[in-house]
């Protein structure tokens, strides 16, 4: 895994990983819109929540590319495992697609999508649960060219919730999740809104700002300077989930 952690980074998909400065405009515009965030409390097994919103990026902007979105989102998950709780406890997904259309389709396009299944095997976040709402059919064009990449281990921790937020409640706590995606007369506690969320977020990125660049350049992979491989059978074999 550690290998082809350190291909993925540095041969395969170097532009999702290299110099992601989270100050950077395009990077905190990115994390303005809640295309991705991170959730701030755990829930009650200690793994924190990072959400998705497919539509809440502008497929017009020319200024954003689907590489970047892969940046910033890469950027939240490698910020989130530098917590070795998270290590440990893993985390969940809640993937909204709300929004989603036909041109985020066409924004996204299928050589990006299977550009995404280099990530399985090769990117070492315990991914417990995956949470997919507000799904329809170009979802469903989208998600059978990404499942083909998908092992059967992540295929087995998927929910489909469809439209309906009262499925979502009974997997999810509703005070963990924001007061945008709680009902009207909810008034029970909750994470603050999406706004109040993301600014917390961003700040603990920008605190965190130069760790997260002196780890990136951490990284380097040179085929040359590889040592023969030694047989698998001379280590024990541990498994993670």
């Amino acid at each position: 895994m550690l290998e082809e952690h350190v291909k993925l980074r540095c041969t395969i998909v170097p532009e999702w990983f290299g110099d992601v400065d989270p100050a950077d405009p395009k990077v905190q515009k990115i994390l303005d819109t809640g295309y991705v965030f991170c959730l701030p409390n755990r829930d009650d097994k200690g793994r924190r929540i990072v959400v998705c919103q497919m539509g809440a990026v502008n497929p017009k902007d020319k200024a954003i590319s689907p590489d970047d979105l892969s940046r910033a989102g890469f950027l939240v998950n490698d910020a989130i495992l530098r917590d070795e709780n998270n290590m440990v406890n893993g985390f969940v997904y809640f993937i909204d697609f709300t929004g989603f259309t036909a041109k985020h389709m066409a924004f996204w396009g299928t050589e990006m999508i299977k550009k995404q299944g280099h990530f399985f095997g090769r990117y070492p976040g315990r991914f417990k649960e995956i949470h997919y709402f507000d799904t329809g059919p170009l979802f469903e064009a989208m998600f059978t060219i990404f499942r083909t990449f998908m092992p059967d281990k992540f295929k087995n921790r998927i929910t489909m919730h469809g439209s309906n937020m009262e499925d979502v409640y009974k997997r999810i706590d509703k005070k963990l999740l924001p007061r945008d995606f709680l009902p009207d007369d909810y008034v029970g506690p909750c994470a603050g809104t999406i706004k109040d969320i993301i600014d917390d977020f961003k700040m603990d990125l920008m605190k965190r700002r130069g760790s997260i660049l002196r780890d990136q350049s951490a990284f380097s992979y040179d085929l040359k300077k590889k040592t023969a491989d030694i047989p698998n059978e001379s280590f024990r074999k541990i498994n993670l989930d």
